[in-house]
Formats: C-alpha cells, structure tokens, sequence
C-alpha cells in the first residue's frame, strides 16, 4: 500500500481518538449508518474504593492508542477495514452515580438500537451494570464473561452503597434477562476476597475459573469452556475486562492490584477466542492513569481492544 504524504499525521499530532478513528459527536448518534463499531468511553469512577483514576482511563487510552495501527498480527485481521467511529465520552456528572448510571445506560441503548457494537472504555467497574442493562432492549437472554482477578460479589460495598464497582457482577446476576448460570468470571485471585465471596458466586450458579484453574487446565481450555457457558441458550454476551487481571508488573495503574496475574501474551491468547462473534459489547475497565508508570497499562489496555474486536470481526466474517 502506498501512502501519500499529504495523508500522513504523525501519531501525536491531531485529536487523540482511538486509533484515530473519525470522531462523530455522542449526540448525533440517531443520524448513523452502516457502523460497525463505536468506541465510547466513560470517564467516571465515583465507586472507586482503592486507589481513584479510572475516570481518567478513556483518555489515557485514546493518547496510547494512536502509535498502534489496529492491526492484529495474531487474528490477521486490520481493523481499518471496518467502520469503526469513537463517539466520545458518556456525559457523567461528577459526584452522582444515579444519573451518571443512567446516561450509560441511555447512550448504550442509542448504540444497540443502531445495530452498533459497543466497545467501551471505563471508568471503574461499576460503569458494566448499566451498560449490560441496556441490553435488555433486545428481549432476549444473553450470557456474560467477567474477566477479572475480583469477584465484585458485594451486595454493599461500602455499606449502603449498592452500585459500586465491587458490587457489579452481583446487580448484573439480578438482571431480569440475565440467567446466572450464563455467568463466567476468569482470572480471579483471591487476595483481596473473603471465603464466604467464592460461596456466594457459587451458590448463584456463576462458574468461576480462577487464576489457578487457568494455570493447571490451561487458558484455550478455560476460554472454550467460558464461551460455552455464556452462550447456552443465549443468542449472545458481554464481555467485561477489568485490566487488574494482568500481573501488576504489566498494569500498575489500576485501583487494586491482584499478584500472580496474566501476562499479556496469555491475556491476548485467551482474548482469541473470548472474541466470539456472539460478543454483543465488550468493556475494558479500572486503568488510572496517576498509577500507570510509562503508559504500560493503557497500551496494554488498547491491545485488550485491539484483539478482541480484530477476533469477533475475523468470527462475523468467517461465519458469513
């Protein structure tokens, strides 16, 4: 491919969208077509219990991402060849987690009325809730992958606080169109959990693969038997990454750091074939910049993307 020099803009240069896709303003989102994939991010992380940032993620992101091409060398697959647009950021509001949940909510619902896959950006965990519940437009059941070295299990965390990050798979369980046993969380340590977490997610029906498991079964084994789980009776799922899955070594900037995590390569592997295309959205979450020493954890967290969008691509148009 030949590229011409009046084409070229140097990767810091121009507004900061992700992989510098067009940037179409979150409010003229009812005049698309023939999108494939918006790129939207939440910059909010009011429940953050640890150590705050995540609202600064989105863009963190969005600066890493312009040095990557959008291409996977692992899937084959460049992302330029599809219609992908970066819509912004969800209009949150400071300090009120209720209307901030529930313009997630509203904007992802805009996007899967448009036929547009979600790939959002957080913003702390607690931001998936919302963005899982607008799902419920389509009318029918769909599983969910939580890929995360925590449980978020609570049903308060702290005490009177129901929507918190550690709280979100637990409200997500309870979602009408969301069946339990559909539920998946890999990665999980264990180190900041207590027994009586695990029993919890158990007796809920939610399998759960931990990071052990990973180790002795294998990741292309747990990762198969995930998307089995997820897609049993469901026409498709969410999948949610919470960045603190990776070893601290690889992502220090996130709220809490779990030891003994993936490396990125096992994460990447493993993301080959959770991006299935029955992945109806997917979130990458929980990345604060102020802990983020050199940009490691936003460039991981923009190859997170990168692979698993190039490998539900590469599943759509393989299946067609």
């Amino acid at each position: 491919m030949v590229r011409l020099l009046e084409d070229f803009e140097a990767p810091y240069a121009g507004i900061p969208t992700f992989l510098k896709f067009p940037h179409v303003n979150i409010k003229d989102i009812e005049s698309l077509r023939n999108v494939d994939i918006a790129i939207l991010g939440v910059p909010l992380d009011e429940t953050t219990t640890h150590r705050s940032g995540a609202k600064m993620g989105p863009r963190a992101i969005r600066e890493a991402s312009t040095s990557f091409s959008g291409y996977s060398l692992r899937s084959k697959f460049d992302l330029n060849d599809l219609t992908i647009i970066d819509v912004g950021d969800v209009p949150v509001i400071p300090g009120n987690v209720e209307k901030s949940h529930k313009a997630i909510y509203e904007t992802v619902k805009q996007l899967i009325k448009k036929n547009i896959t979600p790939a959002i950006i957080g913003g702390d965990h607690s931001i998936t809730y919302p963005a899982i519940k607008a799902h419920e437009i389509l009318k029918e059941k769909i599983g969910v992958i939580w890929v995360d070295s925590h449980l978020d299990f609570d049903d308060e965390y702290p005490p009177g606080q129901l929507y918190s990050h550690s709280c979100s798979l637990r409200r997500t369980s309870e979602l009408p169109f969301i069946d339990p046993t559909n539920i998946v969380v890999i990665g999980y340590s264990g180190y900041a959990s207590h027994p009586e977490h695990e029993e919890e997610v158990d007796e809920a029906g939610i399998s759960m693969f931990s990071i052990y498991d990973i180790r002795e079964e294998g990741l292309e084994k747990v990762a198969k038997k995930s998307v089995e789980i997820a897609t049993k009776n469901t026409t498709s799922f969410y999948l949610s990454v919470d960045i603190d899955v990776l070893d601290p070594a690889f992502a220090p900037g996130s709220g809490l750091h779990e030891p003994g995590g993936l490396t990125p390569w096992e994460l990447f592997k493993m993301l080959a074939i959770l991006g299935h295309q029955r992945v109806a959205a997917m979130d990458l979450v929980e990345v604060s910049p102020p802990y983020d020493s050199a940009g490691i954890t936003a460039s991981n967290a923009t190859a997170i993307i990168i692979e698993t969008l190039a490998a539900r691509m590469k599943y759509v148009i393989n299946t067609k």
